[in-house]
């Protein structure tokens, strides 16, 4: 497993859909992300989350509403996340959503996480708060992601000849990684319907889906 800068911790009840969506939003921005339903490989999943853990500079911990509510069960593993983070002395930056509030009786073990600097967001600001929580990390881009998180800003920026070629040096770079092939496709349209390209093109389109 490639060594992850940031972890992304999460109560999937009420979490499930802001990890994916953060973790892509970081490896645009050049970061490297780890959260388990995307990075996980073969094994135990506790050994992986805790390695990676332990390799990562940041640990984002995601606080939905009541996502702290089974910490007293030491089985818990949103409590294993945040005790091990604590332990290992990691810059931890809680995310606190909408109507998240701190539960009275946390655990010894994890009740510092309540005086850690943290960032309130609404689903609404989500987006511009995310420059203030990548001011708050230790970790800086990586160069293996630079041409991906090129691509994606040629491509919002509808330049779509220099996003195709980013994006494919991307490919070179990263094989394995599906985001690169789905957004090489996407510019691969230029915007446009995809019944309005020739055939050579959506045969490209088509290739890169395959292989995403």
């Amino acid at each position: 497993m490639d060594e992850p800068q940031i972890f992304i911790s999460y109560r999937r009840d009420g979490g499930s859909y802001l990890a994916p969506w953060l973790c892509g939003k970081l490896k645009e921005r050049g970061f490297d992300a780890f959260y388990d339903r995307k990075s996980m490989h073969a094994g135990r999943f506790d050994d992986q989350i805790l390695v990676a853990i332990t390799q990562s500079q940041d640990v984002l911990v995601l606080l939905s509403p009541n996502a702290l509510d089974r910490c007293n069960n030491p089985e818990d593993w949103v409590r294993k996340e945040i005790e091990a983070a604590i332990a290992l002395n990691k810059n931890i930056i809680p995310i606190m959503m909408d109507s998240f509030k701190f539960p009275a009786d946390l655990p010894p073990s994890i009740n510092p996480l309540r005086y850690y600097h943290g960032v309130e967001v609404t689903g609404a600001s989500f987006e511009e708060r995310l420059d203030y929580i990548c001011s708050m990390l230790l970790s800086k881009p990586q160069a293996k992601y630079e041409s991906l998180a090129k691509g994606i800003l040629f491509l919002k920026a509808k330049q779509y000849k220099q996003a195709v070629a980013c994006l494919e040096n991307a490919a070179l770079e990263e094989l394995s990684n599906p985001e690169v092939y789905f957004y090489t496709a996407v510019a691969l349209l230029e915007g446009k319907r995809p019944f309005l390209q020739p055939k050579k093109v959506i045969d490209r389109v088509l290739e890169q889906l395959e292989t995403a």
